[in-house]
């Protein structure tokens, strides 16, 4: 039997095989089906439950009604590799009806062809049924259908959750004042559900309360931009460390630009505030307090407006930007 040798070592602990002939009837038929041998690794590493499967009764029928979805071979196997419980989850009770009611909802939508949408099936006791009476809900609220599909498609396991516990949520979102007409109003209903989300919140709260901010800055925060709330708890601390600690920003300024605290801190926070910290300790500029105009543009307008009209009185500007020089070397 073909698996990598770390699977195989990790498989033998956790998986005894009385006979060898099913499961390789399973591997051979995964890579007939186009499975590479890192697709099969990663699949059966993660369910081995599939090697005692029958393929032609319970593996083959999937496979083809995902191919309808996925047409592309390569993207059928990624896909599938990536997100083994739909290989785990009822055809007939799950993912045909999840199916059947998003294309009554949406038509040929390509959007909701996301592996995003599939991956949630597994979780959810009746996806169908909540799915349907979720979107009810939101629909009865006035909530637009751009904003239902943008929940659809980012984070479906959030409108597959028991309808109870999502109606209680909605309007628990709406309390907060929170626009049921934008799309931060869908953002924010994410934010409040899963387990994992609810522990970031109370982490996320934390780490702000410890750099000054008040319930009231948090809630306004959370208010402009929902995923402030979603940051691990590392990166929120060293985002907060290098803007306020290095670059000197008052925390309660930082309050009023959280969208940019989910952005990269080594790849886009530091290049840029290191860039704009040297110019104003060299009196090129004066303090910025518009982080928006800093974090947010494109590449190519930062450089334009920031690097290159000052790259003749900073010579190493640019490799401050490239982080090969720290400002304190310049």
């Amino acid at each position: 039997m073909w698996v990598a040798s770390r699977r195989a070592n990790f498989l033998s602990k956790r998986v005894t095989f009385k006979s060898l002939e099913k499961p390789n009837a399973v591997l051979a038929f995964l890579r007939d089906q186009g499975f590479s041998k890192a697709h099969i690794a990663k699949l059966v590493g993660a369910a081995p439950q599939i090697l005692f499967y029958n393929p032609e009764k319970i593996l083959l029928p999937k496979i083809e009604f995902f191919s309808s979805i996925w047409v592309s071979r390569s993207e059928l196997t990624k896909n599938l590799s990536a997100n083994h419980n739909l290989l785990r989850s009822s055809l007939k009770n799950k993912i045909l009806p999840l199916y059947h009611c998003l294309k009554s909802m949406y038509g040929t939508d390509d959007r909701l062809t996301s592996p995003r949408i599939w991956r949630a099936v597994y979780f959810s006791k009746d996806p169908t049924k909540n799915l349907a009476s979720n979107i009810a809900v939101l629909r009865e609220l006035g909530v637009r259908e751009s904003c239902i599909r943008l929940l659809m498609t980012r984070h479906p396991a959030a409108v597959m959750v028991n309808d109870n516990r999502f109606r209680e949520v909605v309007y628990e979102v709406k309390n907060m004042g929170f626009d049921h007409l934008k799309s931060t109003f869908v953002l924010a209903l994410y934010a409040r559900f899963g387990m994992r989300n609810r522990l970031n919140w109370e982490r996320c709260c934390e780490v702000y309360r410890s750099w000054g901010w008040s319930e009231d800055l948090v809630r306004n925060a959370y208010g402009k931009d929902p995923n402030c709330m979603l940051i691990s708890e590392q990166k929120l601390s060293r985002m907060m460390d290098f803007l306020v600690n290095k670059m000197g920003l008052n925390s309660q300024t930082v309050a009023r630009y959280p969208v940019i605290l989910h952005l990269s801190l080594d790849k886009r926070i530091i290049p840029r505030g290191s860039v704009i910290h040297l110019l104003r300790l060299k009196g090129f500029i004066r303090w910025y307090t518009r982080l928006y105009s800093i974090f947010i543009p494109g590449e190519k307008y930062f450089l334009s407006k920031f690097v290159i009209p000052y790259e003749k009185q900073v010579p190493q500007l640019r490799d401050v930007y490239q982080g090969k020089m720290g400002i304190f070397d310049v």
